[in-house]
């Protein structure tokens, strides 16, 4: 019932109340005690809040849902945000390099809030809760403290909670279609550095101009920049790839050990083999079931099964240049295409000199293409751009011969009249 309900029934019983007594009871029963807040007053440079938010924007014309890591300074309320593909443990850490790099020191806390890649075990009591191991790598790298908010308690860290919303609706509200996400990032922090150019409410300078004074209380930052890579071991599979996130990455054939390790950085994966060496990197992909194949890494098992090449993933997914050539000149000699591949790997020649020599051969003779005439044309074309090279900097280096040749007889000149 509402009040007015209330009242009708009483009314209907026989009651002398009135409505204004039925109100002020329902009020008086209604009442939930309110909680109580104690006003805070930081230091500079002692406490910067972080938190995650998501946008969605489109990317080269396909709708994200990114996610925003957001620092605040709860000193001056300085804010520093960007943006990630996935709210992971690589986002995280590179996030916080970002934003101490950016800043030009180390503040003496961070505050949290419960957050898996921050918590690894969670409580109610603050001293039960424990850290991720990655979270106290990186604290006692930049030497920083750090400290969680209590469950629900998001007031706790107030200053983060409202830049999330009060960041995405002004940098975004107007302008969601980028070509990339590095883009988006260059826009988003053009927009959060004129957010710091304002004068907050009861404030005579600027967050910016607040912050210059913690900055210069802030730790010094390491010599070198943290290493965000999370580590992780890969068995490959009968195709010679590993499998990250559900997804497959081609590995090179050559490996001796069926084991990888893998350095997953949130753009990137570097694959190094059991001498630590760097045998591949591929774009980290946030796809799901997706396999990405290099056609370099599978060139010597396809010598020994051309057939394999025209339906394999590693020419769908190779570069359109070397597609094109393929379907135009080799599709019915793999064989022959697989035996120049490998000569270009082995001499670093690009796709474009081996098209070049080609369609050149295409055009000089009727003959059925071979391995031989194609490398020599390449080895042809390959020398005369050398050839072409070494006048320009013949050139180059004439010119400036003559140049200093006439300023000593300039000088010399002077001297005369001197």
């Amino acid at each position: 019932m509402r009040s007015i309900d209330i009242y009708e029934a009483l009314q209907a019983a026989n009651h002398d109340i009135g409505y204004t007594t039925v109100c002020n009871y329902v009020r008086s029963r209604k009442y939930v005690k309110r909680e109580k807040f104690i006003k805070q007053v930081y230091e500079p440079g002692s406490l910067v809040e972080f938190d995650w938010g998501w946008v969605k924007l489109f990317i080269n014309g396909k709708l994200f849902r990114l996610k925003m890591a957001v620092f605040t300074s709860a000193y001056s309320n300085h804010r520093y945000a960007r943006l990630f593909i996935r709210e992971d443990m690589c986002s995280f850490l590179e996030s916080h390099t970002h934003y101490l790099n950016y800043i030009g020191g180390v503040p003496l806390c961070f505050l949290y809030d419960n957050m898996k890649v921050a918590v690894a075990k969670f409580s109610i009591r603050q001293s039960d809760k424990k850290p991720t191991n990655d979270l106290l790598k990186i604290s006692s790298y930049y030497q920083f403290d750090f400290r969680f908010a209590n469950a629900g308690k998001g007031n706790e860290k107030g200053h983060v909670e409202r830049s999330v919303e009060y960041v995405r609706r002004k940098a975004f509200s107007l302008t969601d279609h980028f070509d990339s996400l590095e883009q988006a990032n260059d826009y988003l922090l053009k927009k959060v550095e004129v957010l710091n150019g304002k004068v907050s409410e009861g404030e005579s300078q600027t967050i910016q101009a607040n912050f210059e004074q913690e900055r210069i209380l802030l730790k010094q930052l390491p010599v070198s920049t943290y290493q965000t890579a999370v580590l992780t071991t890969c068995k490959l599979d009968k195709y010679n790839t590993i499998c990250i996130d559900t997804n497959h990455y081609s590995v090179p054939e050559t490996i001796e050990s069926n084991l990888v390790v893998v350095k997953k950085y949130s753009d990137q994966l570097h694959i190094y083999d059991n001498k630590s060496n760097e045998i591949a990197i591929h774009q980290r992909r946030y796809t799901k079931h997706q396999w990405f194949i290099n056609l370099d890494h599978y060139l010597f098992t396809l010598k020994t099964k051309p057939g394999a090449l025209a339906c394999s993933y590693a020419l769908k997914q190779a570069p359109d240049v070397l597609k094109k050539l393929f379907e135009n000149h080799y599709k019915d000699c793999s064989k022959i295409f697989i035996e120049i591949a490998l000569f270009c790997k082995e001499n670093k020649i690009s796709i474009l000199d081996w098209q070049e020599a080609t369609q050149q051969y295409s055009k000089q003779t009727n003959n059925t293409i071979t391995a031989e005439a194609i490398t020599f044309m390449i080895q042809q074309i390959t020398q005369v751009d050398k050839n072409k090279d070494r006048k320009v900097e013949d050139k180059s280096q004439l010119s400036e011969d003559i140049s200093q040749s006439a300023n000593q007889q300039l000088k010399q000149i002077q001297n005369i009249f001197k």
